[in-house]
């Protein structure tokens, strides 16, 4: 089985990873056990199910230095493509294998589990619920879903679990698509004020 420690230094490093795998046997009994204290800065290896582009390389990228560099954790990573149809199929293959990787980190708009693909995998002992490991390991995440009602919303599966943490982004140019913008150049030549309050 895979160790929840594992799971522990994931959780305050990658917080968009979306499933965290339990190798068998995720039921609620074991969930309840008391989970050990990390002490220091263990090495640990995470085997990573994600997409790569084919113009980098996820092995070599800065995020994988940093977070070895940081939290001594390295990172296998199992990779796949941002082509939606051969992910899911290669995620597929990956579920159905039974040799399961540490963590799915899925993006949204190509391969991501959906709330019914979560409870089912939950309901197989192929994941397991992070409430537990958050609570205890990850103050940061625990803060920030506390704080923020709409992601611990997105985060929270219909059984009130957690199964993983889900992106959030917020998409400034989305929200505010029409934008003014001025040439302070040309406003100064002019004899303008920049940055002059909009009412005047």
């Amino acid at each position: 089985m895979r160790s929840r420690a594992r799971f522990a230094v994931l959780l305050t490093t990658a917080s968009i990873a979306f499933a965290a795998c339990s190798g068998g046997g995720g039921s609620d009994d074991q969930q309840g056990k008391p989970l050990p204290t990390i002490t220091g800065n263990p090495a640990v290896t995470l085997d990573v199910f994600a997409p790569q582009s084919a113009d980098w390389n996820l092995a070599t990228n800065d995020f994988t230095k940093v977070v070895k560099d940081k939290f001594n954790l390295s990172i296998k990573w199992q990779t796949t493509t941002f082509d939606g149809g051969p992910a899911k199929e290669k995620r597929q293959i990956s579920l159905a294998s039974g040799d399961y990787p540490d963590l799915y980190l899925l993006i949204p708009w190509v391969d991501q589990f959906s709330q019914a693909d979560l409870l089912k995998l939950s309901n197989q002992g192929v994941i397991v619920p992070l409430n537990q490991l958050i609570d205890q390991y990850a103050p940061n995440i625990k803060k920030a879903l506390d704080s923020m009602p709409e992601w611990k919303a997105m985060a929270t599966a219909p059984d009130g679990k957690i199964y993983g943490i889900p992106q959030w982004v917020d998409c400034f140019h989305c929200t505010y698509q029409d934008k003014l913008w001025m040439n302070s150049a040309w406003l100064k030549k002019l004899g303008g004020v920049s940055g002059a309050p909009t009412s005047k």
